[in-house]
């Protein structure tokens, strides 16, 4: 632990926390010039340090291979001694491999992981990693590695990586093109204030675990384990360990806690998006970063897109809620059959993103492979990651994303398709075939007011109440588990047909009829203005001029003993 000596001056003492240092070296190192906390100075050093600290995150990764216990805390920085022009650190016990296995570059199928430029440079008691062609050169050290702890590590490399190219070993003085063409792509707006979380990292040292992350907008640290977000937030508040131009802003998560770093004019804004996020997350079971990415200006977003993208979410409502033997047309596609995988549904104002573990199932059940099959118009744009597909809806534009993954690459922005077998998925350069144009022809008009409330509906698959009262359980099961249990999974019957402003929804299994209404009518999650009116054997949902009757068979069969014992 660092010292604290009354004897030296509180900017010591708050800055140890947020280093892990000695206050002694803090001393020692002290030059006027440099100020009380250096910050990088040249703009190759502060990309190095950013990109270092997005390592940390996959350094994680690889730590089961290279640990005696997985479950222990996944440890990366100890501590950070922070020079104008180059930096210091000290990789926890069990990290190094991890951390070099993240931060080295290679090369798989391609792909590149790892900084760009890297190279290491062995010495006696320390590990220097230098960026090539930088002046002065940028640099990070690794504290205590020793040749013979270095030699070890490559050691551990070669039998737990097995790259194309290991690029820091095999290409030694010059970059590999593929390091050249990542080093180009990659933003680099907060590329200053990465560099500084970094030099202030050891505030993460007893945490269990952590990741780093980042967007255009704001930086990122999740955690869980020791400190709170509350008390991290107050240590980068202190004078010498604030950072210029950014506020962090806390927030403590079910399971984790999480300081975003907001542009210091957007923090009070960023604080209400934060919670508006924590409460959308709540009813949808989206993880609280991918709410956000959802939140609009307006409100919660669950309900706010584009027209093609309602009209898209419409047509998939269509096809999802009709299966059975008396099911309208649409059910007749099987894209029904989504609804028995789990799947979280985080709808956004000019996408929908579907997170799963099963998103090659999925996307294989919504598009096209053979005929009558699939959402017609459906296309498969690319697949960035094994576990991502980014799909278009041609008729519409509208686009989704099917993934595993928390944010996969655009398809810009990669270079493969891993694994696309394009004669079994459609591209979007396939004209539409005549199933799929009969298909869209057949399917009744909607006035605006019913698209709008069958796309609510379609966003609302997995909506839950986070007080436990209601679920609706992607219509496929109760995920509160109440009895009486609806129907077999063999007898899960759903009708949904109708014409412009009056449209039926029949179903006999899950959800319960109550919990549709109160998904759609919620004063926070539901439908802004939609309400809801009851008979014997009906409840119908309003929507401006639509109307939505609900025939949900065993709350029908309920109501009408209800009724009979009344009388």
């Amino acid at each position: 632990m660092p010292q604290h000596t009354p004897s030296y001056p509180g900017w010591m003492h708050d800055r140890s926390t947020c280093t892990g240092e000695w206050i002694r070296e803090i001393r020692s190192d002290y030059r006027r010039g440099w100020g009380c906390f250096p910050a990088a100075t040249t703009p190759q050093q502060t990309r190095l340090e950013a990109s270092v600290l997005l390592a940390i995150s996959d350094a994680e990764n690889w730590f089961p291979f290279f640990r005696d216990h997985a479950d222990d805390p996944a440890v990366v920085i100890e501590m950070v001694r922070p020079f104008p022009n180059r930096i210091v650190l000290k990789i926890a016990d069990g990290a190094l491999e991890g951390f070099l296995a993240a931060t080295l570059p290679n090369l798989w199928f391609e792909d590149l992981s790892g900084v760009p430029g890297l190279r290491p440079e062995p010495s006696g008691n320390h590990l220097d990693l230098r960026v090539l062609w930088t002046w002065p050169v940028a640099s990070v050290r690794l504290r205590g590695v020793t040749r013979r702890r270095w030699n070890d590590a490559q050691e551990y490399l070669s039998g737990h990586q097995n790259p194309d190219v290991r690029i820091w070993r095999d290409v030694r003085r010059r970059w590999h093109p593929a390091e050249i063409e990542a080093f180009l792509v990659r933003p680099h707006q907060q590329d200053g204030v990465m560099s500084a979380v970094l030099r202030r990292y050891a505030l993460w040292k007893d945490a269990d675990w952590s990741y780093v992350r980042t967007n255009t907008d704001d930086l990122q640290v999740r955690w869980s384990g020791g400190s709170s977000s509350a008390e991290v937030a107050s240590a980068l508040s202190r004078p010498v360990c604030r950072i210029p131009g950014v506020e962090p802003v806390p927030q403590q998560l079910v399971d984790a806690h999480r300081v975003v770093f907001a542009r210091s004019a957007t923090a009070v804004g960023k604080r209400e998006r934060q919670r508006m996020a924590a409460v959308r997350a709540a009813y949808l079971g989206e993880d609280v970063d991918i709410a956000e990415r959802g939140i609009m200006s307006s409100g919660h977003g669950i309900d706010g897109c584009s027209e093609p993208q309602r009209e898209l979410r419409a047509l998939l409502a269509l096809h999802i809620l009709n299966k059975g033997p008396h099911a309208a047309p649409p059910g007749w596609r099987d894209v029904h059959t989504v609804t028995a995988y789990s799947m979280t549904v985080s709808p956004r104002a000019d996408e929908l993103v579907i997170h799963t573990n099963a998103s090659d199932n999925l996307t294989n059940w919504l598009l096209r492979t053979s005929e009558d099959f699939g959402l017609p118009g459906l296309r498969l744009e690319c697949r960035p990651t094994g576990s991502a597909f980014r799909l278009i809806h041609v008729p519409t534009g509208a686009r989704m994303t099917i993934t595993s993954a928390d944010e996969p690459p655009r398809c810009g922005a990669t270079r493969h398709d891993h694994g696309w077998r394009s004669d079994l998925w459609p591209t979007p350069t396939l004209p539409l075939h005549q199933d799929e144009r009969v298909a869209l022809a057949s399917l009744p008009p909607r006035t605006p007011d019913m698209t709008t409330l069958l796309a609510g509906v379609l966003v609302r698959l997995e909506a839950r109440d986070p007080a436990g009262t209601w679920a609706i359980g992607s219509w496929w099961h109760d995920p509160l588990g109440r009895t009486p249990w609806l129907g077999s999974p063999g007898d899960r019957n759903r009708k949904l047909w109708g014409s412009h402003d009056h449209w039926t929804l029949e179903w006999n299994s899950y959800p319960y009829e109550v919990d549709l209404v109160q998904a759609l009518t919620d004063p926070v999650c539901g439908i802004a203005g939609c309400q809801v009116e009851r008979s014997i054997d009906h409840t119908e949902l309003r929507y401006g001029t639509a109307v939505l009757r609900l025939v949900h068979l065993p709350s029908a069969q309920q109501r009408q003993r209800e009724d009979r014992g009344a009388a």
